[in-house]
């Protein structure tokens, strides 16, 4: 059911319209893989803390210009600017668990425990409300927004709501959960945990975007298994989903068949799976410990923490695999060891997000921003190993990369998606120490145009790594920089 708020102005797109939010929704996109184009801080320091009325469950989301909204327990959905000073806070009749979404205007959607979702317009200085939809119970499911601009939020029913704010259609899945949806890579097949009654087993379906059902896949019994967590999708489309009680992690072929399963040692409750580049999945545990899994479902390693996981872990664009255990954040590189833990004044609750090589969170009633240290000698006199500048960007018929490098030797500079699949090689020679620049015309190496998005420039040396996100704007019969 939909409130209708009337319209009091009209807003204008200028002609640049509303470019790629920098972290738009829970995990980073629609397939809740957790993989960013940002790289993170390689050594961590608090760059600033915002206190809030409530606890921070709310996993953050963040715009173009770097503004991080996300929702407090105090009933609030806080506006951010980069800095961490307030913009604005968008008042609901009761907490917020869940976590907001953006569409490609910038519009904000979030749900609150009053039952409603909340489709919101940054008006730079004020929250401009457009509508209010209410469902038939509390909304603590990250929200998600499909290519078409459907909103799916969940409840007991996973509800498709039109840009208009108009119901579009329901599924019942016979349970209220945290679990939000996930949409296939084409955004058109929608995926949710449910329960199929009788005999109540617990399963993960498979929805057309009219609301019908594809397949159901049973994997488990139900109450026991249930795991409040999220599907998430893979490059090959594959289906990652795990069970509680079973302590069972399933990948699942496209068309509802068991690729495999693999068995955990420990439960896994409310923590979604995030997958690195080459489709490596990391999941946490409530028996302490971080797992990685490669594709074929072999354990690779296990990394244990002082406390349960049940915030999902989040992967930098080098790899570094960021997730919450207890009262400490961890970095990790891809190989299972330690890069850095920070340590916070209360138990994180929130999954984290990744934008500008900033990490924030939440933990108690405060929002964390950390970001990379900087040595007092740094700052007087630094001359980085790797630099990297992509002009323009975003782009759309080409755009021109230019580096530095500090040591002669062997150099790769290449253009990756976000799934960590090579697109294309722009240089792979030695070179001697020097400036230099390279050309792409978004285009993989058979010469084929890309699609919008985002993409990744990663720059390799034999020691040093370093990596910027582009923005591909795929508009044809453009001329070309020289």
């Amino acid at each position: 059911m939909r409130h209708k708020i009337m319209p009091l102005l009209v807003v204008v797109f200028l002609a640049s319209g509303y470019g790629q939010a920098l972290w738009p929704t829970f995990q980073y996109n629609n397939q809740r893989t957790g993989l960013s184009p940002f790289l993170g801080p390689l050594q961590p320091e608090t760059s600033w803390t915002y206190t809030t009325g409530g606890d921070i469950w709310s996993s953050p989301a963040i715009g173009q210009h770097g503004t991080i909204y996300f929702g407090s327990e105090d009933g609030y959905l806080y506006a951010l600017h980069a800095d961490g000073s307030l913009k604005w806070r968008f008042t609901t009749s009761s907490g917020i668990l869940s976590a907001p979404a953006l569409d490609n205007r910038g519009r904000i959607y979030i749900g609150s425990k009053d039952s409603c979702v909340y489709c919101i317009e940054d008006s730079v200085t004020y929250p401009r409300l457009n509508w209010t939809f209410h469902a038939n119970g509390m909304i603590s499911a990250p929200i998600l927004v499909g290519n078409d601009g459907t909103v799916y939020a969940r409840t007991s029913l996973l509800y498709a709501i039109d840009p208009a704010g108009n119901q579009k259609w329901t599924y019942h899945t016979h349970l209220g959960s945290q679990g939000g949806p996930a949409l296939s890579l084409d955004g058109n097949t929608v995926y949710i945990e449910t329960c199929d009654p009788p005999p109540f087993e617990y399963a993960v379906a498979a929805l057309n975007t009219n609301g019908s059902r594809k397949w159901l896949r049973n994997i488990g019994s139900a109450p026991f298994d249930f795991s409040l967590t999220s599907p998430t999708v893979g490059s090959d489309r594959t289906i990652y989903f795990p069970t509680f009680t079973a302590k069972t992690f399933f990948a699942i072929n496209p068309d509802g068949t068991v690729k495999w399963s693999c068995n955990l040692p420990g439960e896994v409750m409310r923590c979604s799976a995030a997958l690195g580049p080459g489709d490596t999945i990391y999941i946490g545990s409530t028996d302490h410990n971080l797992y990685a899994i490669n594709p074929s479902g072999i354990i690779k390693w296990t990394y244990p923490t002082q406390a349960g996981i049940s915030a999902s872990p989040i992967i930098g664009s080098c790899g570094t695999i960021y997730f919450a255990s207890g009262d400490k954040l961890y970095a990790l590189n891809p190989d299972g060891t330690m890069k850095w833990e920070y340590a916070v004044e209360h138990t994180i609750t929130s999954s984290p997000a990744l934008a500008n090589d900033k990490l924030l969170f939440g933990a108690g009633n405060k929002l964390y921003a950390l970001k990379n240290v900087v040595a007092i000698s740094d700052r007087i006199a630094y001359k980085p190993a790797l630099s990297l500048k992509v002009s323009p960007n975003p782009f759309s018929a080409g755009t021109r990369i230019c580096f530095t490098i500090n040591t002669p030797g062997p150099v790769n500079l290449s253009i990756y998606d976000v799934f960590g699949r090579l697109i294309r090689v722009l240089t792979a020679e030695n070179k001697e120490s020097g400036q230099f620049q390279a050309y792409w015309n978004g285009t993989d190496n058979n010469g084929k145009h890309l699609g919008s998005g985002v993409y990744l420039c990663k720059l390799k040396t034999n020691s040093k790594e370093t990596a910027k996100p582009i923005t591909l704007l795929s508009i044809r019969h453009s001329h070309p920089i020289r």
